[in-house]
């Protein structure tokens, strides 16, 4: 057979780590062994390292959470979730809160019909959330930082350090 001709950096794979840990051994398999698996926020899980293996090592993804970082877990919203769930909370019931404080403070600032509420959300910026920032964009949706992520070392780990691997 011939060899396969790699002329890109990387391959983005907007699946869950299921299909990753399928894929990404396969690509090893045929030897295309010099690219960067990119993803999504579906890899932000123990099972990406469980199912992809050594074949993940060096791969990038974002979230707007990661579960291990002191900053979140030394949060007001984390420590009053845990102590009333007695479970660490997760991305959905962090939005969920946020979305609760907004439309709070939405309320208790007397806007009382849902223009005057849709026009408030369109305004946000600045807003503290429970993983940083909340702000209104261009296109009216709410945004939060997102974070990027990367497999180094068998584990993931916050902004790492090669984005791609060398050729």
């Amino acid at each position: 057979l011939l060899k396969p001709i790699v002329d890109f950096d990387a391959i983005f794979i907007p699946d869950s780590t299921r299909a990753l840990g399928q894929i990404a051994p396969m690509l090893a398999y045929h030897d295309i062994n010099k690219v960067t698996l990119i993803g999504t926020n579906l890899w932000n899980t123990s099972s990406l390292i469980k199912r992809g293996q050594k074949f993940v090592e060096g791969s990038v993804f974002v979230d707007s959470l990661l579960p291990e970082d002191a900053k979140f877990k030394n949060s007001h919203f984390y420590r009053e979730y845990l102590k009333t769930f007695g479970t660490p909370p997760g991305v959905f019931e962090s939005q969920g809160y946020d979305a609760g404080l907004v439309l709070r403070q939405i309320v208790t600032s007397g806007v009382r019909s849902r223009i005057g509420v849709k026009e408030q959300l369109n305004e946000i910026t600045g807003f503290p959330g429970s993983l940083g920032t909340i702000k209104t964009n261009m296109r009216r949706e709410l945004t939060r930082p997102l974070v990027k992520l990367g497999v180094m070392d068998g584990a993931i780990v916050k902004n790492p350090d090669s984005v791609f691997k060398e050729n």
